[in-house]
């Protein structure tokens, strides 16, 4: 019996080593014939690679590397025909011209014509001291308009030599400037007086009434109570030719008031000063025919006509910092001749490159000879509207 199992043992171990052979011989065989007949491919062909894989940081056909957020078109069209030119999106909705220069073969030009962001993006800005604007961009790959509150003070000269101006222009002021800022967006305007320190305060001026600083309306969005306001401005003497208006303007910055000033009483919640929103843009907007004391000279290395140190009056050294820290800009309307007015605007120039605003598009003249300032306001709001980016 142990003979005959062993027999049956032998058979089976035969059987089963023909069968292992058999299979590798098929399996080599396949594989021979498989990669004979990719060999057979990459000889008419060329080299197999497969189906290329898309790389994200490859260039991109006008040798400019693809850009976050731009939409993946896809493989471009078979070109046949040479000579053939196409335009096709690319981009921030830009437009770009491709030509067909051989079989297969395109030529890009650079993309044209591309808008400010891509559809979708977002951005965020600050407004005021604390305020925030977010803004996405549209499909039409432009940011929207919308803006920052805007908070704006008319501060006006009422020296004797400026009041008789004032005086003729209200109704251009209220047309030019105030009631068409009101109408552009979340803006409210507010309204502010100086002409130099009164015999009170220890100055020279014969002027009783002089004052270095009056607040009379603050930012606000009724515009009756400041057109009320406009036809009752004060008129007073002013003393010597240079005026108070850095002193009104470090008022207005938030720094200490003077004694013999009359500063806003601002309600609870907003910035002292200029009574203003926080989370508001500023701006002044002054007017004036003559510079001013403790004003900058027009080479920025100076003095222009320091008061006397007892007076305890603001430097523009001051004025100019607190001015900046408090993201105050600075816009003025000016004479643009006559003896005193020279040094008006080459001040008022110096001051507004001292803030880091261009002076060609901060302050505006009128002529002595017509002292109508209807330009020069629309001027300024034009800026104003720009800058901020109001509705016109």
């Amino acid at each position: 019996m142990w003979a005959a199992l062993r027999v049956a043992r032998a058979v089976l171990l035969a059987s089963l080593q023909v069968s292992c052979s058999a299979l590798t011989a098929v399996d080599e065989e396949a594989f021979r014939a498989d990669a004979s007949a990719a060999h057979g491919r990459m000889d008419a062909g060329g080299s197999d690679t497969g189906t290329p894989r898309p790389d994200a940081d490859a260039p991109s056909r006008d040798g400019s590397r693809p850009e976050a957020g731009a939409r993946d078109t896809g493989p471009p069209p078979e070109c046949t025909a040479v000579g053939l030119r196409e335009t096709i999106p690319c981009g921030r909705c830009g437009l770009q011209v491709r030509t067909c220069v051989a079989p297969g073969r395109w030529s890009y030009e650079p993309c044209a014509g591309e808008g400010e962001c891509h559809p979708g993006d977002s951005r965020e800005t600050s407004c005021g001291r604390v305020g925030r604007l977010e803004q996405r961009c549209s499909e039409s790959c432009r940011w929207p308009r919308a803006s920052c509150p805007l908070d704006v003070m008319v501060l006006i000269d009422v020296t004797a030599t400026h009041s008789p101006i004032v005086a003729r222009n209200r109704g251009r002021i209220r047309d030019e400037l105030v009631r068409p800022l009101l109408e552009s967006g979340d803006v409210r305007v507010g309204l502010a007086v100086y002409s130099d320190f009164s015999p009170a305060g220890g100055w020279i001026s014969p002027g009783t009434t002089d004052v270095p600083f009056q607040g009379v309306v603050a930012p606000t969005n009724v515009r009756e109570q400041i057109e009320s306001a406009l036809e009752v401005l004060p008129a007073t003497h002013g003393g010597d030719l240079p005026d108070s208006g850095v002193e009104a303007l470090a008022t207005l910055a938030g720094l200490d008031p003077h004694p013999t000033a009359k500063p806003f009483d601002c309600r609870e919640g907003l910035d002292r000063g200029g009574c203003w929103r926080p989370d508001a843009e500023r701006a002044v907007v002054i007017l004036t025919d003559a510079a001013s004391h403790e004003g900058p000279t027009a080479d920025g290395r100076g003095v222009h006509a320091p008061y006397p140190p007892f007076l305890g009056a603001a430097t523009w050294a001051r004025t100019r910092d607190a001015l900046q820290a408090g993201r105050i800009a600075l816009y003025a309307v000016a004479r643009d001749s006559g003896p005193i007015a020279e040094d008006a605007r080459r001040q008022l120039e110096r001051m507004c490159a001292d803030l880091g605003q261009e002076p060609r598009t901060s302050v505006a003249f009128y002529t002595e000879a017509t002292p109508d300032l209807r330009v020069a306001l629309r001027t300024v709001r034009e800026w104003i509207v720009a800058r901020y980016g109001l509705t016109p």
